[in-house]
């Protein structure tokens, strides 16, 4: 709540703001309170932003995308010996964390030799680092200090320290949820940082297809021992036909010139089927080379030829060194040769089945002569031998279609990974530039002071605003009491103010003057100033204060004397002091037999500054069975006809007696002065230091509560009111000394 306005009354009216979502206005008057603040972060945050770029050498970094592709083309039909990578979400993270393998690093780094380049390992430093460098050379070489020299490191850590960095040096990403993942290489070389980038998406790329390539040639080399086991198993059934058809020396005569004889023709049988399996074997591995892409390297011997089997061993050479132009010579060398070879196997392919027919034609023929005994049986032998034969016909004709399909995947490039975009040579640095760096650092510092301020405003425990007093005293703002010259602006000059009078009554004096008067070079201006500027916004307050007692009085009991209000906060202070004086002098100058009392045991404040050499105070008056003349006791200012009433002796050689402390004899003489004089202002010590102000709150009408602007800290002031027990009925209001309203108005707004 605030104190805002006065009804025609002269009652303070309360006013609750509205709350706004968003304060702006208190927003940009902090960030006003807290500029140099701000400013000098911002300013502290540019410079080091400058300095790291300038310190950091340039880098320059380079890109190359890949795609992960899923094999479409089946170029063997659906039924081929591998499928297609399915890359899902975690087939591409394993794949970005293969780009970064310390496997795959290392091959770049061994191709690239990256171990030895200077440019990679050590890179120069920035200009401003090499300035620094020499003048920390000197430096050192100025106080004697040799320079420290490097260790010698093996060839293997080496090697493992180039890996180390490359892996620092590499970031993979992938781009959005495609299959496209991006590989980003920096370092301080801008031709290096692309050569790198190259060098990693190529190696990706060449081992995919290696792993795949590799995996044909261990199935074409598994498949090709399986089709020759099945060759030597068929070649052993055939060898028991043989065996079976083989006719005795004996049995042949010369009947078996015009007529077949049924051993002999089953023998000429057997030979004629061993002679044709063996070239539809040879064929057909012949074509199966001559049909894949790019010949294997573990070509079988198709030709028996030396010259076959020495282009072959230069071919497998070749392809292990990666020898381009060599290995795509021989292949067109071995091509040819198979060429030749696969019209010769097919012409033998051709007269191995004419000589099977006839050969199965003549044992038609030799079943309807009389042959021996035996031939029923070694005819019932000889069709379970080509049942079994079938058999392995029928196996080496599938294994024969696996081997094909592997040896032509073998030979087709049909890796799932290409690069699509490699990577160029950087045209200029990465990174921010020196000006993007200071106002990116500006900013960051602006937000950081900005927050810093924030919090100290949030975290201040000082009173800076009305709302803060009030929830510190749970009483209204009566008004602001400025200091200095503010206090005394809008004074009026010429001012006449009559002595005091008697007042006589019953022809006796009710009191007698007192014999001790304040000078006007002790009653400064600044506690006059509702003598010497009444219109001041500081006068205004004291009699705002007045007002406000007087409607406070209105609400209590009638009492017998005079009227006391009694000044306090949570320590001693002038602000304090000065308010009570003031607010006294107002009323001592309307005319009302007015005494100002210095209770503050502490400080004693207006002792020192009116009275320093007084030899009479309150402990003379509290001392039971006191004689004292009070023309004695009290002081007197002939301006304004104000009595003051010292607090003690400020000789300290001179001690107090404890028994005037005793709160007791305090309320029997704050009573007797009730019965003197109309109105009795007093001036207590802080709240948390006596305990005087709430000890006497009986004889007293009110209390006003000072605060110290800047200065008086929310949680002591409302800890001080709670912990004294002051009685809150009696509290008439506070009021903020050292502040005025341009100094509020950077605080808090006005509803």
């Amino acid at each position: 709540m605030q104190l805002d306005q006065m009804d025609p009354y002269g009652t303070p009216r309360y006013v609750e703001p509205a709350v706004p979502l968003f304060d702006f206005g208190g927003v940009m008057r902090i960030l006003r309170r807290r500029f140099l603040g701000i400013a000098l972060f911002t300013v502290l945050a540019m410079v080091l932003g400058y300095a790291v770029v300038k310190l950091r050498a340039p880098q320059y970094q380079a890109r190359a995308s890949l795609l992960l592709q899923q094999q479409n083309v089946q170029p063997f039909g659906r039924d081929g010996i591998f499928t297609a990578t399915k890359f899902d979400n975690p087939m591409i993270e394993s794949q970005l964390q293969v780009l970064r393998s310390q496997m795959l690093l290392s091959q770049v780094v061994s191709q690239l030799r990256l171990d030895q380049s200077a440019a990679f390992v050590d890179p120069p430093p920035s200009a401003l680092g090499m300035q620094l460098e020499v003048l920390m050379s000197k430096a050192k070489a100025g106080l004697g200090i040799a320079p420290a020299s490097a260790a010698p490191i093996s060839e293997a850590k080496r090697f493992e320290a180039a890996v180390a960095k490359l892996r620092e040096s590499v970031s993979v990403s992938r781009n959005g949820l495609t299959q496209v993942l991006d590989v980003s290489v920096t370092t301080g070389a801008p031709v290096l940082s692309a050569e790198i980038a190259n060098a990693i998406a190529q190696t990706y790329v060449e081992g995919r297809f290696s792993e795949r390539r590799d995996t044909a040639a261990e199935a074409s080399d598994w498949l090709n021992e399986r089709i020759a086991d099945l060759n030597r198993s068929a070649a052993s059934v055939q060898a028991h036909i043989a065996q079976l058809g083989t006719p005795n020396d004996e049995d042949v005569t010369a009947s078996s010139v015009t007529m077949p004889n049924p051993d002999t023709a089953l023998a000429g049988l057997r030979d004629a089927i061993s002679a044709r399996i063996e070239a539809e074997n040879r064929l057909a591995q012949i074509e199966a080379a001559l049909a894949a892409p790019q010949l294997p390297a573990s070509l079988p011997d198709l030709v028996q030829d030396a010259q076959f089997s020495t282009l072959k061993a230069q071919y497998g050479s070749a392809l292990a060194t990666g020898d381009v132009d060599t290995t795509e010579a021989l292949q067109d060398e071995l091509r040819a040769a198979l060429v030749v070879a696969r019209d010769r196997a097919t012409v033998a392919l051709s007269s191995s089945r004419t000589a099977e027919a006839e050969a199965r034609a003549l044992v038609t023929q030799s079943r309807g002569v009389g042959a021996s005994g035996g031939s029923s049986l070694q005819e019932a032998q000889l069709s379970s031998l080509e049942s079994e034969a079938r058999i392995y016909r029928e196996m080496h004709e599938r294994y024969l279609e696996s081997y094909l399909q592997t040896v032509q995947q073998q030979g087709f490039p049909s890796a799932d990974a290409m690069v699509i975009g490699p990577a160029v040579v950087p045209d200029a640095p990465s990174g921010t530039g020196a000006m993007r760096a200071m106002l990116l650092a500006g900013v960051l510092g602006a937000a950081f002071g900005a927050g810093s301020a924030f919090w100290r405003e949030n975290g201040d425990p000082v009173v800076r605003s009305r709302a803060a007093l009030i929830e510190a005293t749970g009483t209204p703002v009566l008004g602001l009491l400025p200091a200095g010259a503010e206090a005394r602006r809008a004074s009026i000059t010429g001012l006449a103010i009559d002595p005091p009078r008697r007042v006589d009554k019953t022809g006796s004096n009710v009191m007698v003057l007192s014999a001790n008067h304040l000078s006007a070079d002790m009653v400064t201006s600044e506690l006059a100033v509702t003598l010497m500027a009444p219109r001041s916004a500081y006068a205004e307050t004291i009699r705002r204060i007045r007002v406000a007692f007087e409607d406070h009085l209105a609400t209590q009991p009638a009492r017998a004397g005079g009227h006391a209000i009694g000044f306090v906060s949570d320590t001693s202070y002038p602000g304090r002091s000065m308010a009570a004086i003031n607010y006294a002098q107002m009323l001592a100058v309307g005319g009302q037999r007015t005494v100002l009392v210095d209770l503050d045991w502490n400080a004693a404040w207006l002792t020192h500054r009116i009275a320093p050499q007084v030899e009479l105070g309150v402990p003379d008056l509290m001392r039971a069975g006191s004689k004292i003349a009070s023309e004695r006791l009290f002081w007197l200012d002939d301006r304004s006809g104000l009595h003051f009433l010292p607090n003690r002796v400020l000789d300290h050689s001179k001690g107090v007696d404890p028994a005037v402390f005793d709160t007791r004899n305090l309320a029997q003489v704050i009573e007797m002065l009730r019965g003197q004089f109309d109105q009795v202002v007093i001036d207590f010590s802080g709240l948390g230091e006596t305990v005087e102000a709430a000890a006497v709150s009986d004889v007293l009408d009110g209390y006003v509560i000072c605060a110290e602007w800047g200065t008086t800290e929310t949680t002591a002031l409302k800890r001080a009111l709670q912990g004294t027990g002051l009685a809150r009925g009696k509290v008439v209001g506070s009021v903020m000394t050292g502040a005025n309203e341009e100094a509020l108005s950077r605080y808090e707004t006005l509803a």
